[in-house]
């Protein structure tokens, strides 16, 4: 989960999970 929230925060250039 936590891998997940933390790319989706901070890479906003991928697709958010």
């Amino acid at each position: 989960m936590l891998a997940g929230y933390t790319e989706a925060h901070h890479s906003p250039k991928q697709q958010t999970t």
